[in-house]
């Protein structure tokens, strides 16, 4: 075991847990969701709206925002079905740049832009109307930023579809925008366009209740985390009342508590703060657990935790607990 912190406490707890319940006292449960797939209303996809609802239900979704490509032809009814909620999306696409656009339903079509003046004025204009932005896999080599991350977006979407190098070169570019004081909310999205059964990106988000507003706020807060799979791991970070995505006021002696449940054996651990990387554990090969960590806050302006598989293939991350030093 590699430790790169001193101050810490971990516990290996031998129990196996199916399913995320609610948080112990506390009004939040966990839905996961994908927040960017397509149907036949894109260009680039023949697969009726219908099944991508049928088919996104039994990959283990709550919920799934469609956002197809510069149309709002699929908002016209809610698509919703029991056991599935379906926010509308937007995917603003143009040559410049992928965003996709939630909280909206009448999106005026503005697809000739030839500057980040543009972008920035219609991005604005909808902003003031209340809607909230996703950057789409800005290192893609065919459809990246052009931009890079010079843009006032809510969302940075990490994995984007399958894990390649251009999505790890997001989760490195997104640290350092924490480290320089940027808190974009990290998500990631399937960008599903034919075979909607076999999906590889799960948000997870601490609600309230389900509905498109509860999920927002929360997404919007940062109470959320990525996984690839529908059955965990299951996350859970706080400082005394404050989750992931919230700031805590630090203290003398105060403590970050990280719990990790369905936890695989020979999972690779580790804990990044805005000094790099903390602290690194790597799970011995036996059943399944949990795995709890005490971790002091003092010196650290953000806490978040990252799960690898292997060297190269990453199976969760977590948006951070800040914490404020007055």
């Amino acid at each position: 075991m590699r430790k790169r912190c001193h101050i810490f406490l971990a516990v290996l707890v031998f129990v196996t847990l199916t399913g995320i319940s609610a948080l112990a006292d506390s009004p939040y449960f966990v839905v996961k969701g994908d927040l960017h797939c397509h149907s036949d209303f894109s260009h680039d996809s023949d697969v009726p709206i219908d099944h991508v609802v049928r088919e996104s239900k039994l990959a283990g979704y709550d919920f799934i925002a469609i956002t197809d490509h510069n149309t709002t032809r699929h908002m016209e009814v809610d698509h919703s079905i029991e056991g599935l909620l379906v926010i509308p999306g937007y995917e603003y696409t143009t040559s410049l740049v992928h965003i996709n656009i939630f909280g909206l339903r009448e999106i005026p079509r503005k697809t000739a832009v030839y500057s980040k003046q543009d972008v920035d004025e219609y991005l604005n204009m909808l902003r003031r109307r209340g809607a909230l932005f996703q950057l789409n896999h800005p290192n893609d080599p065919e459809y990246y930023s052009r931009f890079g991350y010079d843009l006032d977006v809510h969302f940075l979407e990490i994995y984007n579809g399958v894990w390649r190098e251009d999505d790890y070169k997001t989760l490195r570019d997104w640290h350092e925008l924490l480290v320089q004081g940027r808190r974009l909310v990290a998500t990631g999205g399937t960008d599903a366009h034919r075979n909607h059964t076999k999906r590889g990106v799960y948000n997870n988000v601490f609600v309230t209740e389900l509905s498109e507003e509860a999920i927002l706020e929360a997404l919007l807060a940062g109470r959320s985390f990525v996984t690839t799979s529908p059955d965990g791991p299951e996350i859970f970070m706080s400082v005394g009342d404050v989750l992931m995505g919230g700031t805590a006021i630090y203290e003398e002696g105060q403590q970050v508590h990280i719990e990790i449940r369905n936890i695989k054996p020979e999972t690779i651990i580790r804990v990044y703060s805005n000094r790099g990387l903390e602290w690194e554990n790597t799970l011995p090969a036996d059943e399944v657990r949990t795995y709890s960590l005490e971790m002091n806050t003092a010196g650290k302006k953000f806490i978040r935790v990252e799960l690898w598989s292997d060297a190269e293939t990453i199976i969760a991350y977590t948006n951070p607990i800040y914490i404020e030093h007055q």
